[in-house]
């Protein structure tokens, strides 16, 4: 436990339980107390304390609290909360809790003396508090009595008794959350901050001096997160090369996550399998496989809903696929623009609608796949004007149906890649 600041409030709980004197140590720091409050008090100097009590423990220990943080010119604050027999109890206490903290606030959680079902329902509150509040959590400590060397019986004041600080465990909800986000939307820059932030803070605690430091967590966060940022920004010339550097610093990182990053090991294989069919390290050499490497990459935003890229992705991709079809370079912007025109037109014609013939035009009318190509690619770019100019137009597609749109386009992108060979029925299905 390090010293804190002055503007720092201590919350803390007592019971009614029959607590022995003992001697609360953290590294040299020494209290000899039966009430942890006065030794989180010694140690960290808080500038207020809040104690939550029920009117039992208010009886039987406030009094005695109060006179032992006389010396230390602390007087404790009771705030009365019920017995916790109830859910309506335990959101009582909840509400006990937010209520005394304000945004930004400093604070350190005692949870020692707390009972029943209250030490959980600590810890979840402040991390929810250093969330919701951005409240500064300085520690959330338990001072071990049952864990005190040696084990007199009876316990004697001279037995010293550990102090806990809980709070890296706090990070197991942040992982939780990160971990959701990444596991639903295959967004893993959350989980990259986390990486980094542990690598940051082992360094700093050691001043860089430590043997047996994390070296590579850094660098893998820094591959999740430009993996992310292309997926994010529909960037597949930029995702599949990335997603092969992300794989090779996965298994250079593994010895580091499997030390210092346990929580990510279970991830470990589920991001591998996640990121590895979008892998290709050489994507402009090959443009078959990168296109279909592509087709996959429009089924991972499928998979995740996420409509905006899919049906972006799913019309350039229809650009790139008959660039390829006619021997032209796919890259070429007046070749994009050239084969888009003529998309238009046939769509056009084959709706009976009034055109005018564009360049590769009859070269596109004469493959076997022309007539499911203009439907999908007439309903893509319908789907993707809509979206892009946010729904301002006068006859308004409902989000709902617009999303739903969308993904049933998905059957008919597979079946114009089976026709172009870019895929077997098995890989369809």
């Amino acid at each position: 436990m390090g010293c804190g600041g002055n503007e720092m409030k201590a919350i803390s709980f007592l019971g009614t339980g029959n607590y022995s004197e003992t001697t609360y140590f953290d590294g040299s720091r020494e209290c000899q107390t039966k009430l942890f409050p006065v030794a989180l008090c010694q140690f960290k100097r808080p500038s207020s304390l809040l104690v939550l009590v029920t009117e039992a423990a208010r009886g039987m220990w406030l009094d005695e609290l109060r006179d032992r943080l006389q010396p230390l010119g602390i007087t404790p604050t009771p705030v009365d909360i019920p017995n916790g027999h109830s859910v309506e109890d335990l959101w009582g206490i909840f509400e006990s809790l937010t209520e005394h903290l304000q945004e930004g606030e400093k604070v350190v959680f005692d949870i020692t003396h707390s009972f029943r079902t209250l030490p959980f329902l600590s810890f979840l509150a402040a991390s929810y508090l250093r969330v919701a509040k951005r409240v500064d959590l300085q520690g959330v400590y338990y001072g071990a009595f049952e864990a005190r060397q040696p084990t007199s019986n009876p316990p004697l004041p001279t037995d010293r008794s550990p102090v806990f600080d809980l709070s890296p465990f706090m990070n197991l909800l942040e992982w939780t959350t990160a971990t959701d986000q990444f596991l639903k939307t295959g967004d893993a820059r959350e989980l990259a901050n986390i990486l980094r932030d542990t690598q940051s803070a082992l360094h700093r605690a050691t001043q860089g001096k430590g043997r047996d430091l994390p070296r590579k967590l850094s660098g893998l966060a820094s591959r999740m997160e430009t993996l992310s940022q292309a997926l994010a920004l529909t960037r597949p010339r930029e995702v599949l090369p990335a997603a092969v550097k992300l794989g090779e610093q996965l298994t250079a990182a593994e010895s580091d996550l499997a030390q210092w990053a346990k929580p990510f090991l279970v991830l470990l294989e589920r991001m591998r399998e996640d990121y590895q069919l979008l892998e290709m390290a050489q994507p402009e050499d090959e443009l078959q496989a990168n296109l279909t490497t592509q087709l996959r990459l429009i089924d991972w935003y499928f998979d995740r809903r996420h409509v905006i890229q899919a049906v972006t992705l799913a019309r350039e991709w229809i650009i790139s696929v008959l660039c390829w079809k006619l021997g032209k370079e796919w890259l070429d912007r007046d070749n994009r623009s050239s084969v888009e025109e003529a998309l238009n037109a046939h769509t056009r014609q084959k709706q009976g609608r009034s055109f005018q013939f564009a360049c590769w035009h009859s070269d596109i009318v004469a493959l076997p796949q022309a007539y499911e190509l203009a439907d999908v690619w007439a309903k893509l770019s319908e789907y993707r004007n809509d979206i892009a100019h946010c729904g301002m137009r006068k006859n308004l597609t409902p989000a709902q149906t617009l999303f739903h749109n969308v993904l049933a386009c998905r059957d008919a992108l597979h079946a114009c890649a089976e026709k172009f060979g870019l895929i077997t029925p098995e890989a369809s299905a």
